[in-house]
């Protein structure tokens, strides 16, 4: 079993988009597009399937708030691994999306986190997410010691959603 897909609520769908392209190199998948949500969606109507390693990667068919309406679009994390799922980015327009901070003493999924190679790659991200203007959370520090050492970096999107770079290997 591995993770399908995680869903980010944004504001702006192209700001949102741009960073995770840009910035942390994710493959756009779909174009950015309103989304009907049920029961909007006419009946019978076909569902747009977007596939990537024969992984589904959008529905045109959600069931979160019949009366909401949506934009959307779906990124893949990492086009050489197929284990690896995708990014869906939602950003309401009816109602909108509204801005809540982030922090640890509430419920809800807190961060996002990315792997990458070594310590040498953790630093070549964080130099990259400070030169594009990143707001970071943390400098990168070490979570745990001993083997169970594993030096991380935390900063946010556009949104205020924290994501996470860590590494196993201090080498």
């Amino acid at each position: 079993m591995f993770i399908s897909h995680v869903c980010i609520s944004v504001q702006d769908l192209d700001r949102s988009c741009a960073f995770y392209r840009d910035v942390m190199g994710f493959i756009p998948l779909t174009p950015p597009e309103h989304i009907p949500m049920l029961p909007d969606r006419p009946e019978n109507a076909p569902e747009t399937h977007y596939s990537y390693y024969g992984y589904d990667c959008g529905v045109q068919c959600f069931r979160l708030n019949k009366n909401a309406k949506a934009n959307m679009a779906v990124m893949l994390v990492d086009p050489t691994d197929p284990n690896v799922g995708c990014i869906e980015i939602q950003c309401f327009t009816d109602p909108k999306t509204t801005y809540v901070e982030q922090n640890y003493i509430t419920t809800g999924i807190k961060e996002i986190c990315f792997s990458v190679k070594n310590l040498a790659e953790l630093k070549e991200w964080e130099a990259k997410l400070k030169a594009a203007g990143v707001d970071m959370r943390t400098e990168i520090w070490d979570v745990g010691d001993g083997a169970l050492r594993h030096p991380t970096i935390l900063f946010h999107d556009p949104d205020g959603n924290i994501l996470q770079l860590s590494c196993t290997s201090v080498e």
